[in-house]
């Protein structure tokens, strides 16, 4: 069986003239020293009078508790006191001291030897309404407690009602005036009624007055509305809370509980760590503060967040949730704040390291979740940023601590914003160049400057990149880029010129050919759009002042091969084409022959006649696939076909012959120019056999209207076809008779006199026939001969013979009837 904890008990009053200890139990250690505070401390006034009274403090292990009267058996102003010496654990655990009160009044001024004590039975106390609201007021100085009617009553309810450890530091006791409390000052003092005026300016137990803390005052009057934080700040308050603690217990418990604001939980927690140091001290309490904090992160702004910039929690056991909500907080709830300033300042406060810094922790936890946010950042965490880096441009150095500087280059320049400050647009620039992010810088330009203005800008600073500079024109129309490309020697904003004009070419109508960088961007142009070719305002004049270079001995600046597929590479009416071809590169020259060559024929076959060809160029026209279809052509223009070969000498007599019988086999008519021309094509030439292919027609197919062609190729024909045509005149001459008759013979008798023993049955002598190599040759020495009057042969007699052999040929029949021929020479 466990026995009760024994209480001391000690007696004190007059002894030798003096106040001391008169008595004391076996437990009441140390009694002795308690003499003088078992004294009347302070004087009374003499009008002042006083009852016996209750006193109560802790004295190393004890709680002493005690009641003082005035002594009548002694001394004028001696007093008699009873004390009882609780050991201190005990009288903080015990709730109700009324049946201590109640016995020390029992024992009234009895001298009898003190015996040890058990803590007594006692009513139940209620709490002073007016004591719990001094008690709670914000004053230095002790509450006083006006006269002395239920001073024991008041102390016995707010002892009921407070923590272990606010008991055991309890102090009370009787004053006169201030001046009796200004060393080792009591929390309640109780003074006479007459003596209340002196207490002026402390705060004084009335009933009535509004609370300032109704929780707390709950917790002191014992109100049903405090039970639920009351083991919170028990908790809490282990750690050796006071009195003077209770609105703030009252508030961090409140907080623990229910607290949702994280400006309240955070002052909570403070006011925690500073009630309790010990992380063991009120650890539940502290982990509910943690817990709760930790989620109104989520629901926070910058300025509610850095109140924990600061924040030591060595008194907590466990602060990793709360860093973990706050880490959590700056990947998401920071980018949510709209003040760019207070965004700005986080962040630079979270990768700083000056002496004045926030702590560690916080700063771990702030640059943890920006890290993270920025590991794959949305719109809203590029917003955000832009707001903070507006209103503080040298944010971008601290945000390259968080992320990549490419990735921040590349990611803030992907959205940027409507409008930036000029003065911060300034500061940004170059907080943009020292950190290398050529977009970035690209971006703010195009924000902060007109579009030529920001493409200027963006070159004259610096570092660039393709995507940098396309930034930079973000704004610009096509024509100012394709301007900006103009004005600047740059590769990369002459190609973004050259994409703008190869979208719309007609960007290209103030093309100047005298200047390269023109020519430079037409020819990017030109590999992306061909039809690009007709953007100058006069592509054939530039066309032909490239093709004067080139033929100087110029580049041209490689245009000439990248125009070779467009409709300028036809040159058949550039000036120096003749000397042009061997200037021409070998891929190209082909592809610029052919496209001259085509517009040769189209222009030939529309009538018109540029007059002989280059050698060059007449191969390039003469081939298959070309020239047939314009002979074709002209099979119902003859014109046509005149200009084509006599443009071409390339083309040969055959070629000729063959087009011509297809035109006859045509039929149809062919007006007297087109004869004309034939006569004259077949004349310069000197094809005899195109010459008989005329004639022939004209006397065998009765193509009357080619016979104008005659004049011009009788020269070409031989006497018999002449004279057959009636070309000759009415009557042939004498030596143009013999010229038939030779020509008649070597048609019908083509190997000489001898064939078919002409000569022989013509009377002649097979030895006067001629030796010659040919049977021409033998005819023209019989025919000149018999001319001559010296013939070996009777001309009549062979003309007869002959006559009888081909009984139809007409010269013989007219040469039968001719008397030059019967008269013999």
């Amino acid at each position: 069986m466990t026995l009760p904890p024994i209480i001391g008990h000690a007696i004190f009053g007059e002894r030798n003239r003096g106040h001391d200890l008169l008595g004391a139990s076996p437990a009441a250690v140390g009694a002795r020293r308690l003499a003088a505070k078992m004294d009347l401390r302070g004087s009374p006034p003499p009008y002042a009078e006083w009852t016996p009274y209750l006193s109560g403090f802790a004295d190393g292990e004890h709680y002493v508790l005690s009641r003082t009267a005035q002594d009548p058996d002694a001394p004028r102003h001696m007093v008699f006191s009873r004390a009882f010496l609780i050991p201190l654990e005990l009288a903080s655990q015990q709730e109700n001291i009324t049946g201590l009160l109640a016995l020390l009044e029992s024992l009234g001024r009895s001298k009898d030897e003190p015996t040890d004590l058990v803590w007594p039975e006692g009513t139940t106390p209620s709490a002073h309404l007016g004591l719990s609201q001094a008690l709670l007021k914000d004053s230095d100085g002790p509450v006083v407690w006006p006269g002395q009617d239920g001073f024991g009553d008041a102390i016995a309810g707010i002892w009921r009602n407070l923590w272990p450890a606010a008991r055991a530091q309890l102090s009370f006791r009787l004053a006169f005036s201030p001046q009796d409390v200004l060393s080792d000052p009591p929390d309640i003092a109780c003074t006479p009624a007459k003596l209340l005026g002196r207490w002026s300016g402390y705060r004084i137990a009335r009933d009535g007055d509004d609370p300032e803390n109704r929780l707390a005052l709950d917790i002191l009057m014992g109100a049903h509305g405090a039970g639920s934080i009351r083991p919170l700040v028990g908790s809490l308050a282990a750690g050796g809370a006071s009195l003077r603690s209770t609105a703030v217990l009252a508030e961090v418990a409140v907080a623990a509980s229910s607290g949702t604001e994280l400006t309240d939980l955070i002052d909570a927690m403070r006011m925690a760590a500073s009630l309790a140091a010990d992380p063991k001290v009120g650890a539940d309490v502290k982990q509910a503060l943690v817990t709760r904090a930790a989620t109104a992160f989520m629901a926070a702004g910058c300025q509610e967040a850095r109140m924990a910039r600061n924040l030591d929690l060595a008194a907590f056991a466990d602060p990793a949730p709360f860093w973990s909500g706050l880490s959590s907080w700056a990947a998401d709830g920071i980018w949510k704040e709209r003040d760019g300033s207070m965004t700005a300042l986080t962040i630079a406060d979270a990768v700083s390291s000056a002496t004045n810094a926030p702590v560690a922790s916080w700063r771990k936890a702030v640059a943890d979740g920006l890290k993270a946010a920025w590991s794959d950042p949305g719109s809203e965490v590029v917003s955000a940023t832009w707001r903070a880096l507006a209103e503080r441009p040298g944010l971008l150095a601290d945000l390259m601590s968080v992320s990549r500087p490419a990735k921040l280059d590349v990611t803030l320049s992907s959205r940027p914003p409507v409008r930036l400050e000029m003065d911060r647009a300034e500061l940004l620039l170059t907080s943009a160049v020292r950190a290398k992010m050529p977009q970035l810088h690209a971006s703010v330009c195009a924000i902060a400057f007109t579009p030529d203005d920001a493409m200027d800008r963006h070159l004259a600073d610096g570092e660039y990149n393709v995507e940098s500079l396309r930034l930079s024109a973000s704004k610009a129309t096509p024509q100012q880029i394709l301007s900006a490309a103009l004005r600047h020697d740059n590769e990369t904003l002459t190609g973004m010129g050259a994409k703008e004009a190869a979208a719309q070419p007609a960007l290209l109508k103030s093309l100047d050919p005298g200047d390269p960088r023109w020519l430079s961007l037409w020819s990017l142009v030109l590999q992306a759009n061909q039809e690009a070719w007709q953007g100058p305002a006069h592509p054939r004049r530039v066309m032909d002042r490239l093709l004067t270079e080139l033929s100087q001995g110029g580049d041209a600046h490689g245009l000439i091969d990248l125009l070779a597929t467009t409709p300028l590479a036809d040159v058949l009416w550039f000036p120096r084409r003749a000397e042009l071809w061997r200037h021409l590169p070998g891929t190209a020259r082909a592809d610029y022959l052919a496209a001259t060559a085509d517009a040769w024929v189209a222009a030939v076959g529309n009538g018109d006649d540029s007059g002989m060809l280059e050698e060059e160029l007449a191969a390039a026209v003469a081939t298959p696939g070309r020239i047939e279809p314009l002979l074709e052509h002209a099979l119902s223009r003859p014109e046509i076909g005149c200009t084509a070969f006599r443009a071409l000498p390339r083309l040969r007599e055959g070629e000729f012959r063959n087009w011509f019988g297809r035109l006859v086999d045509r039929g149809g008519q062919v007006d007297r120019e087109s004869a004309n021309g034939l006569g004259r094509l077949v004349a310069s030439r000197g094809w005899r056999s195109a010459a008989v292919d005329i004639a022939d027609a004209v006397h065998d197919r009765s193509r009357d209207d080619l016979r104008p062609a005659l004049s011009y190729i009788k020269d070409l024909l031989g006497f018999l076809t002449r004279w057959r045509l009636n070309i000759l005149g009415e009557s042939p001459g004498v030596s143009d008779k013999w010229r038939i008759l030779e020509e008649v013979a070597f048609e019908l008798y083509g190997y000489g006199p001898g064939a078919d023993s002409l000569w022989t049955r013509a009377g002649g002598k097979e030895a006067d026939i001629p030796k010659a190599d040919t049977g021409r040759e033998a005819w023209r020495i019989v025919i000149s001969a018999a001319e001559r009057g010296r013939g070996a042969i009777d001309v009549d007699r062979l003309i007869e013979v002959m006559s009888w052999d081909n009984p139809h040929n007409w010269a013989l029949n007219r040469m039968k009837s001719d008397p030059m021929f019967r008269t013999k020479k």
